[in-house]
């Protein structure tokens, strides 16, 4: 088939060790690239993340707490909305990803290590809730199409 482009936006709220963050990003995906843009406050550009197939290019501004980072948020984002079975191809050994519904699990030997929670038929398009272990770090994430 032909490759696709797709943007889409989420505003998000985070907690990371506790600590609360609220930011939107915007998702870039074409066949020669996927940028991801994380916007805080007064849209203020704090991470980017560029990827072309070959390199990686990341920023992230002084700020944003840890675990936020630009490639922290990209595996996060492919952890929600990458089809399942390319995710389950990728993973290292030891671990296993298993899909009922609108939830996801990440396990490691057999351990939850990550929980994924989304509403509604289309994953990119509603609330999806993630959560790594122990409750370290989490994310409400309502996404939706990019303005036309």
């Amino acid at each position: 088939g032909e490759a696709e482009e797709a943007e889409g936006e989420a505003g998000t709220e985070a907690e990371a060790e506790g600590a609360p963050w609220r930011f939107r990003t915007v998702l870039e995906v074409s066949p020669e690239r996927l940028t991801l843009v994380g916007l805080s406050g007064f849209d203020r550009r704090v991470v980017t993340v560029r990827y072309d197939g070959a390199e990686f290019f990341e920023e992230t501004e002084s700020g944003v707490p840890d675990g936020f980072g630009g490639a922290q948020l990209l595996q996060d984002l492919q952890l929600i909305y990458w089809p399942a079975a390319a995710i389950a191809a990728s993973l290292p050994p030891g671990f296993r990803l298993e899909e009922a519904g609108g939830e996801r699990r990440l396990l490691h030997g057999g351990t939850a290590v990550v929980r994924i929670r989304c509403a509604g038929p289309v994953r990119m398009r509603g609330r999806c809730e993630y959560e790594a272990a122990q409750g370290s770090r989490r994310m409400t994430i309502d996404s939706r199409d990019a303005e036309p």
